[in-house]
This record gives structure tokens, C-alpha cells and sequence, in this order.
């Protein structure tokens, strides 16, 4: 279309019904009209002033119009649509991104004689969609649709969980034909949300194992997580992993790392956390108050408070046991707790047991009830068995040594008496292969004691293992608890001269690290102790340090960190 006004020419171009390009050309004057008494022509033109209309257009050319004045716009797309055209896209529905709570639409445009129908359609569906729940062609999805049957289509209501990367297509139809749209993504974002495996508001520890906090959480990607610690963010080192990951690991974690953590995830439509938990890291293991940190398998009374686990409770045919989740060191160890038949002194059965071991089940590990006091089943063990029914098979009440989940003869403890409801203090020492075994009666004073002979870690097939107690009772009844309990694992440094130097080891466990090698030349003064610094490396599984030998008598020792 050409027009001109005040010394300026205006040609528009317009492709189906739609401006395409605009040319502007200014004159000096006013162009007025041009003289002499050529034709108008449409589709040719001379290639000279002496030649005919030999330049001639190579297609079709029709519906052609001259008017005296320059039509507008919505003109020119009235007669583009008055001639019967088939629908054109001008903009097809474009991907788009929505925060989750916000409102989101697919906008398009397109042109064709009228009347036009538009059809929308989602994940390939064949059935063209209605206002209303989308869940009819979604299932699960709470958003709602409006504009179906328009040129753009509005979602309401859409989740990251049920609606993200919905695919979205257009149709649309008239009388001369139909054009479908290429496919546009929903894609949602929403605020991280947590799914699984938020934090304890308490976590126990014991000193120089590793120890794993995670939490699961979902929400668009990607997912930043910080771990803070005591509200500041934590940062990572050759001991502390995974600070900017899901789950933190402290290999080995000591008694200075105690203090209160929390997981932060943010994502760009928000920021969730964890609950926080403190954690307290133990030099030794105990009962944490009320079995914090332990398993708690089969039917008991579970754990009273005060540091108070019931094996049994007087219920009948009960097998039960609990164990610390976490493997302990037992190459060397000592280990303390009181043992109580409170229920029937003397009539009860049938017993408990001090357990280690490396059964398949771990932590979750439990034997058989009855006579088998809890303790039969679990394989790769040791236990210390307290047999509290006289009419057991295994020589009355007494003490017995069992391994691999065998109950064994007993052995009389006298003066002694286990099943006195008398509280029964027991301590456990095992050091160079052999388990010594102090009992006393805190009522009376009288102790027994016995030493059994035995390669626990062969046994259990490891220098790690989990630790814990077992008990159970059957048509006799009895009520039994286990108190005061505590832990202790030693490593003890082996000393070898070689040469002018000094070799010390001790056991390299997974856990290395967690103790300082320390000396001192003077036992009378207890702050005198001092860090060694040489490098200690791994040797047959074996913590190593080399040092000079010292001009004058000095001791060494491990101290827990």
C-alpha cells in the first residue's frame, strides 16, 4: 500500500492480513503528480522507456483493488479474512515459568476468516480441554483452567509436585482449515519443601567415630544447601564433609564439635530449613538419658529416664534388646552398668545379657526369648549371660560366657546373688584377649570376679562392633533393668625402638584422628602433657608415629580429643 502526504511517501507491506514492512521516503517538495500518460500496472513494468511491460512477475497475482485513499490496518485484515483463509499462527504459546501460588498463562495469536475455534490440549491428550479442575486430565493436580476455548489459556492453582514440565499444545480451526501449535512447557518453581528425615531435636554422639546428619528435601532445581553451626554457617576440612550437601558427615567427630546444627536449602522461589538439633558428643557411651541414640527391638518396657533401660518387664514371653547404633571400638575396652531383678527376687526368669556383636541385622539385631535370654540368633557375638531361673537347663542362677548366640553353663557366683533384687554393680574389663569380670552386690559389698579368655575381635570379625544388651522371659516372669551404663574404649600405644628412634602405634581405626599422641617426661606433674606433632601415617592397619629417642624417661599416652 503506497500513499503520499507533505512531502513524504508511505509504503506498507502486509503479509497475510499483517504488516510486514514499512518504507518512508522524504522529498524536497511536494512530488505532486508525476507527468505523462503511462498506465498503471500491476505484476510488470518496462525494463526501458522504449520497451513494453517486458519485467514481469514470476507467480499468481489476484484480488487486486485500488482505492483513492490509504486503508488502515484493521482494513487491510478485513479483506485478508474475507477472502477464506485457514488459520496462521502470528505467535505461537511460548514456554513459561510460574512460581508456585501464582497465576499462569499461555498467550498466542493468530489470524484466518472467521469465525476461528481454538482447542487447547495437555500431555498429549487427545480430549481438548474444559474450564474447569485440571485433575480430569492430570490426575492429582489441584490447578484450574479458564480461556480453554480462547487465543490464551489461564492455570490457576498449579504445584511444583503435580504440574511441573506439563506440556501444552494449541489447535485452531475455522472453515478453510486447521493449524496445531508446537508444544509449550509449564514449568514451576517452588520454595524447597521437606520430604523426609528432618533432624532429631537431640543427637548423641560418641568421640572418634564418624557421625552423618542429612535431611531429604524437594523443590525445583537446583536445590543450594549450607549446614550452619551454632547459627553461623559451617565451613568443611579434611574432617568435615559435605557442608554444602543434604547430608553432613563428621569422620571422626569430637568432643568440641558439640553445639547446635541446622540445614538451610533455598532455590530461586524461596528457603526452608530443618529443625535444629543439638548435638552432644560423648567421651564415652552411656544411656543418653532415655536411649537416645540406641535401637530399641522386640517388647519391653523400653527406657525409663535417668539412664534406665528395662529388658523385661513382667509382661511374659518377652525377647528384647537395644543396641548403641553407631559400632564401637571393642579391641579394648572397659565397660560398667548395674544390673537389677526388681520384679520377683529369686522367682523371676530368665535372664539378659551383655551383647557385642556383628550380626547381619546391626543395630536392629534380637535372639530368641525364654531360655534363650534374648541372646540366641545373633551371630558374630559374644555375650555375658546373667541366668536368673533356677529351672533352666544350664545349671540354675549364675553367670556364663556364650559367643555366636550359645547359651552355656553357668558359673555360681557366689556370695553374689544375681537375682537378689539387690542392685548388682558388673564391670567389664577386656584388654590383650582377655575379659575380666568384677561383680558387687551395692547392697552388701560382695564381689565375685572371674576372667574368660577370649579373641573378641576374631569373634566378631572386627575391631568395630555394636554394643549392647539383650533379655527375655518367659512363663516365669521377671522384671529387669540395666542402669548407670558407660563405655569406655581403650587404645592403648605399643612403643618399639628401632635404631635412634622411637616407633608408637596404635590401633588405625576408621576413626583416626580423634586422638592425640602425648608425652611426658614428668608423671608427678599432670599438666605437663604435650601434643607430639610428628605425622602419624597408616601401617598394617596401624596408627604409626616415629620419634627420636628422648634424652631422658618419658611416657606417652593417647588422649581423646
Amino acid at each position: 500500500m503506497l500513499y503520499e502526504s507533505n512531502n513524504v511517501a508511505y509504503e506498507y507491506l502486509y503479509t497475510n492480513g499483517v504488516l510486514a514492512s514499512t518504507t518512508v521516503t522524504t522529498f524536497a517538495s511536494p512530488p505532486g503528480l508525476l507527468a505523462g500518460n503511462l498506465p498503471m500496472s500491476i505484476g510488470a513494468r518496462t525494463s526501458s522507456a522504449t520497451t513494453n511491460y517486458n519485467l514481469q512477475v514470476d507467480g499468481l497475482i489476484d484480488n487486486v483493488a485500488v482505492y483513492s485513499n490509504a486503508l488502515t490496518a484493521a482494513q487491510v485484515l478485513n479483506h485478508y479474512e474475507q477472502s477464506g483463509v485457514a488459520p496462521a499462527f502470528i505467535s505461537e504459546p511460548a514456554n513459561i515459568t510460574v512460581a508456585q501460588g501464582q497465576v499462569g498463562e499461555f498467550t498466542s495469536s493468530a489470524i484466518g476468516t472467521a469465525p476461528l475455534t481454538y482447542y487447547w490440549y495437555v500431555n498429549g491428550n487427545s480430549t481438548p480441554l474444559v474450564d474447569g479442575p485440571l485433575s480430569t486430565y492430570v490426575p492429582g493436580s489441584p490447578a484450574v483452567i479458564s480461556g480453554s476455548s480462547t487465543a490464551d489459556l489461564t492455570i490457576t492453582g498449579a504445584t511444583y509436585a503435580a504440574d511441573n514440565n506439563e506440556v501444552y499444545s494449541l489447535t485452531v480451526s475455522n472453515s478453510y482449515g486447521t493449524v496445531s501449535s508446537t508444544n509449550a512447557i509449564l514449568t514451576m518453581t517452588a520454595a524447597p519443601v521437606l520430604i523426609s528425615a528432618d533432624l532429631p531435636s537431640a543427637t548423641y554422639a560418641v568421640a572418634g567415630f564418624p557421625l552423618s546428619l542429612s535431611a531429604t528435601f524437594s523443590g525445583s532445581a537446583p536445590l543450594h544447601y549450607q549446614w550452619l553451626y551454632n547459627n553461623a554457617p559451617l565451613a568443611g576440612n579434611a574432617r568435615i564433609s559435605g557442608v554444602t550437601s543434604n547430608t553432613l558427615l563428621l569422620d571422626p567427630v569430637l568432643v568440641g564439635d558439640s553445639g547446635t546444627y541446622q540445614l538451610v536449602v533455598s532455590n530461586t522461589a524461596g528457603t526452608n530449613q530443618t529443625s535444629p538439633t543439638v548435638l552432644t558428643v560423648l567421651p564415652f557411651v552411656t544411656f543418653n538419658g532415655s536411649g537416645i541414640g540406641w535401637s530399641l527391638n522386640g517388647n519391653n518396657g523400653g527406657y525409663l529416664g535417668n539412664n534406665t533401660l528395662q529388658v523385661t518387664s513382667g509382661a511374659g514371653n518377652e525377647n528384647a534388646s537395644s543396641f548403641f547404633e553407631s559400632p564401637l571400638y571393642i579391641g579394648a575396652f572397659e565397660a560398667s552398668f548395674t544390673y537389677t531383678d526388681v520384679g520377683d527376687p529369686g522367682n523371676g526368669a530368665d535372664g539378659a545379657c551383655f551383647v557385642i556383636q556383628n550380626d547381619a541385622r546391626g543395630a536392629a539385631a534380637l535372639g530368641a526369648g525364654g531360655g534363650s535370654l534374648g541372646f540366641a540368633d545373633i551371630t558374630n557375638s559374644v555375650g555375658l549371660e546373667f541366668n536368673i531361673y533356677e529351672g533352666n537347663a544350664f545349671g540354675g542362677v549364675g553367670m556364663s560366657f556364650g559367643v555366636n548366640g550359645v547359651i552355656n553353663e553357668v558359673e555360681n557366683t557366689s556370695p553374689v546373688v544375681i537375682n537378689s533384687g539387690d542392685p548388682i554393680n558388673v564391670y567389664v574389663t577386656y584388654i590383650n584377649g582377655v575379659a575380666s569380670v568384677l561383680l558387687q552386690d551395692a547392697n552388701t559389698d560382695e564381689e565375685f570376679s572371674a576372667s574368660i579368655p577370649v579373641n573378641i575381635p576374631t569373634v566378631v570379625g572386627s575391631n568395630t562392633a555394636y554394643v549392647g544388651f539383650t533379655g527375655s522371659d518367659g512363663g516365669s516372669v521377671s522384671t529387669q533393668q540395666i542402669s548407670n551404663y558407660q563405655f569406655i574404649d581403650l587404645l592403648s600405644v605399643a612403643v618399639q625402638q628401632s635404631g635412634n628412634n622411637l616407633v608408637l602405634t596404635w590401633p588405625g581405626l576408621d576413626v583416626s584422628g580423634a586422638y592425640q599422641l602425648e608425652s611426658n617426661s614428668n608423671l608427678s606433674c599432670t599438666n605437663c602433657w604435650q601434643a607430639v606433632t610428628n605425622a602419624a601415617s597408616i601401617v598394617n592397619n596401624q596408627n604409626q608415629v616415629t620419634v627420636p629417642v628422648p634424652a631422658h624417661p618419658t611416657y606417652y599416652r593417647l588422649q581423646l580429643q
